[in-house]
Order: structure tokens, then C-alpha cells, then sequence
């Protein structure tokens, strides 16, 4: 059965992208995100997922892209995303090690040529484009 997953794109008043450093497995870079939960609506699910990630809270703006995992079957649904404040939650270590904004001219190292590629989309402007990772 498909998942579908939600990111965001995320940047501070300085125009830089929020990114979480994964605490497992190739321990990457990535926008954060996750696994919607049943009945859930995206926006609700984005918000959720940015917040548990990062501490911060977010109001959904636009999709940005639909992207396609042909190898295990998922959707994933990427927007823009504003930061609207920092809230005081604690991020599951074993979950996020790092949270960080940089910009998007000096993306840090690991992180997968396909979220590389959503940020330089993301940055060029496009907007509802359809993708495969």
C-alpha cells in the first residue's frame, strides 16, 4: 500500500531553508517531514511534522512539488512553507540530531541529490510541478 509523505520548505527572514540532519540511518540532510497519519488533512500533517522535527511552527502557503517513489510505491507532497514562531518542543534526538538554516548557496553535506534538487526547484521558482525521486 502507498504512503504518502509531507515536506516543507521552510526559510527565516533572512531567506535561508530550515533542514534537519537525520539521527539514523545515513544521518543526511533533509527538509523536514514525515508520514501523514490516517484523516489527516496536509496541511495539519505538514505543520505536525515540521514542529515535532524542528520546535518550529509553520503556516502552509503552496505546493511546490508532487514527487513520485516508483521503488517503494510513495507519494510525497512538498510546499512552501512560513515560519510563523519558535515554540518550545523537544525534538526526538534519536529522530533529529541537528536543525539548521542554510543558505541555499551552501547546502551542507550529506544530503541526498534528490532533496538538493527539490531546494533548487524550490528556489527557482517553480511551483506544482510533478517529480520522481
Amino acid at each position: 500500500m502507498p504512503k504518502v509523505g509531507v515536506h516543507a520548505i521552510a526559510l527565516n527572514d533572512k531567506g535561508h531553508v530550515l533542514l534537519v540532519r537525520r539521527a539514523y540511518q545515513s544521518r543526511d540532510w533533509n527538509v523536514p517531514g514525515g508520514m501523514m497519519e490516517d484523516g489527516e488533512p496536509i496541511p495539519e500533517a505538514v505543520t505536525r511534522e515540521v514542529l515535532e522535527e524542528t520546535g518550529y511552527l509553520v503556516e502552509v502557503q503552496e505546493l511546490v512539488a508532487l514527487a513520485s517513489r516508483p521503488k517503494t510505491n510513495d507519494v510525497i507532497i512538498v510546499v512552501a512553507a512560513k515560519i510563523i514562531e519558535k515554540r518550545s518542543v523537544k525534538v526526538d534526538p534519536y529522530e533529529i540530531s541537528e536543525v539548521d538554516f542554510f543558505p541555499f548557496e551552501s547546502l551542507p553535506e550529506p544530503m541526498r541529490p534528490e532533496v538538493r534538487n527539490l531546494c533548487s526547484l524550490f528556489q527557482s521558482g517553480q511551483r506544482g510541478v510533478m517529480v520522481s525521486l
